[in-house]
């Protein structure tokens, strides 16, 4: 039996002044006192998160956006702290693992993230964390445009006309470095229950030298949230934030 639970999470606050101004978010202090945001965020409480752990079997990645997918690491704990160990080892590893589940032709890894939780989180301790925390707004990584960038940037030996007519993909993969998770799991919102025209606003994060563009989520009802109880590190939860061919299915997570 799986155990399903209630939540928190955190979503973007409807407000008409996004109709005309992109919602952006900067990663940096400027020197000029510029507001480092126009968005705020509200919180929604008891929100059903189902456990994926009984559902793997029939669990459709065409359908939900998400995949459970095993996976073996020479990477030990403390390896993770190597950052030419990453770099090496680690993403060698995720892009031949993705490639075989997908059965991609090609896997670009854009970028990576190690969060390790502050004993103190989510109370802040005043100084700068070593590590990345967790995060509890819902989003999504990329929007369809900036999807197509990135697959037009990481195969540029392509012809327009062949990358025109291919099928691509934006995805994450998110594993645990120690198990079993106890607290603060990845929760995931199942693709066919979110509404883009409705549901999504295409967002600016902005840091000193580069900014991408991802979706920020308005809350719904009618959305299915997911975790996965007690994950462990040889299982990657892969979950689908952009596909060429499925533009109007769109995954989240927080």
């Amino acid at each position: 039996m799986g155990t399903d639970v209630q939540g928190s999470i955190f979503f973007l606050a409807r407000d008409p002044k996004h109709d005309l101004e992109k919602p952006y978010a900067l990663r940096f202090t400027t020197s000029d006192g510029f507001p480092t945001t126009n968005t705020q965020s509200e919180e929604h409480s008891g929100i059903p998160i189902k456990d994926l752990r009984p559902l793997q079997a029939d669990l459709s990645f065409e359908k939900t956006g998400i995949k459970i997918m095993k996976t073996q690491s020479s990477m030990s704990y403390d390896d993770f702290d190597d950052e030419s160990k990453i770099q090496e080892t680690y993403l060698a590893e995720t892009a031949r693992d993705l490639k075989e589940a997908l059965g991609a032709k090609r896997v670009h890894i854009i970028e990576h993230l190690v969060r390790k939780r502050h004993a103190t989180f989510p109370i802040a301790t005043g100084d700068s964390y070593q590590f990345q925390q967790p995060t509890s707004l819902a989003h999504i990584d990329s929007t369809v445009e900036a999807t197509a960038t990135f697959a037009e940037k990481f195969n540029s030996e392509e012809s327009d006309d062949a990358l025109e007519g291919s099928h691509y993909a934006y995805v994450n993969a998110w594993r645990p470095l120690r198990g079993p998770v106890q607290d603060w799991p990845l929760t995931l919102c199942d693709a066919s229950t979110v509404q883009p025209d409705e549901d999504l606003v295409a967002s600016d994060l902005v840091f000193a030298d580069y900014a991408i563009e991802n979706y920020q989520i308005y809350h719904s009802k009618r959305h299915q949230w997911y975790y996965l109880k007690e994950q462990m590190p040889d299982e990657f939860i892969v979950f689908r934030q952009c596909d060429s061919s499925r533009n109007k299915e769109l995954g989240a997570g927080e």
